[in-house]
């Protein structure tokens, strides 16, 4: 049986990376990260591998150490 891997949503998400859901959505639409593995939709928010999160979050990490 595999484990299945945990999920972050939206509201986690910009908490983790420290901007509001428009600039989360600007990042992801300009590809500086990478769009939910879950979208949502109907009220329900997106959700993100958390691999999936990490790897945003270390894109932004290197983006703003470049910077």
């Amino acid at each position: 049986m595999t484990e299945l891997e945990p999920q972050i949503g939206t509201r986690e998400l910009t908490r983790a990376i420290d901007r509001g859901p428009r600039q989360l959505f600007n990042l992801i639409k300009s590809g500086r990260f990478p769009p939910p593995d879950f979208p949502g939709g109907s009220g329900a928010p997106n959700r993100w591998l958390l691999s999936t999160a990490r790897r945003g979050i270390e894109m932004l990490n290197q983006k703003n150490q470049a910077a």
